[in-house]
């Protein structure tokens, strides 16, 4: 599964979405606004939860964005982006905003290794279906 950024796609239920991220980079967003800084992530979350369920559950209301913890954003070059790739694919591919707080400085430095994204972060892929 790829998936790309920057559509204004409507939310769960017609939902309207925030078209814009927040100045201050905390509250909510659309996920589309935001971008992937990894090239793939797991079908699993740590808690054994799966990104299919996670979705399907945002999807039919089982699972509420406000149930998710708050992803971790950072500006790079004008662009914004996630330490929190599949939390952010998950919302994104349910069309549900999703929490943003500012990482710190030392968050992004302790998670550079993530940055391994090759398209700015626009495609990512869960892994083992990517051919």
């Amino acid at each position: 599964m790829a998936v790309g950024v920057g559509a204004k796609d409507a939310g769960a239920a017609g939902q309207k979405l925030p078209s814009a991220l927040p100045d201050n980079l905390t509250g909510y967003a659309n996920p589309k606004d935001i971008r992937f800084t990894q090239d793939s992530v797991s079908n699993t979350f740590k808690d054994g939860q799966t990104l299919q369920s996670t979705i399907d559950g945002l999807k039919s209301g089982k699972i509420s964005p406000d149930d998710l913890p708050p992803i971790r954003v950072f500006e790079k070059d004008g662009a914004v982006y996630s330490l929190d790739n599949r939390r952010l694919l998950a919302a994104s591919e349910a069309g549900v905003p999703i929490k943003v707080v500012p990482a710190t400085p030392a968050e992004v430095a302790k998670e550079g290794w993530k940055m391994t994204t090759p398209n700015n972060g626009s495609i990512i892929c869960v892994r083992g279906v990517c051919k």
